[in-house]
């Protein structure tokens, strides 16, 4: 008889590898179903996360094609640098992010003294634009 089809107390196996019992097969669902919803929101926010950083692009322009210019990688900076600042807020003990937080920091004010040599003008309009060095 095969073993898909005898009825035995031990636990299941799955084509996957993975032991189950029986009494364990409804939660095994549960974590599927949740891990679902997981990559479905996931990938929901990573929509919204392309959409915003065509936002930013397009406020932050020097001319039509401009994808990479110092206003734009430091308006993209300023952004993620406040969306972390929000998150270690609340997970006070998430020292890995805290670093990357720090490291978005320096890039930000290099890239911010670099444009302070070039042109003043448009230093100081960026900086009122958006917000930062009050």
């Amino acid at each position: 008889m095969p073993s898909s089809t005898r009825k035995s107390e031990g636990p299941a196996v799955l084509k996957i590898g993975l032991k189950i019992r029986p009494t364990e097969l409804g939660l095994a669902c549960d974590r599927i179903r949740d891990l679902c919803e997981y990559i479905q929101s996931e990938l929901r926010r990573m929509a919204l996360l392309q959409e915003r950083k065509q936002e930013i692009i397009s406020d932050n322009q020097v001319h039509e094609t401009d994808t990479g210019s110092v206003d734009v990688q430091i308006a993209m900076l300023t952004d993620r640098i406040n969306t972390l600042s929000q998150h270690l807020q609340k997970n006070k003990k998430d020292y890995s992010s805290r670093r990357g937080l720090m490291k978005m920091i320096g890039q930000r004010k290099r890239l911010l003294a670099y444009l302070t040599k070039q042109d003043p003008e448009r230093y100081k309009a960026l900086i009122q634009k958006l917000g930062i060095r009050r």
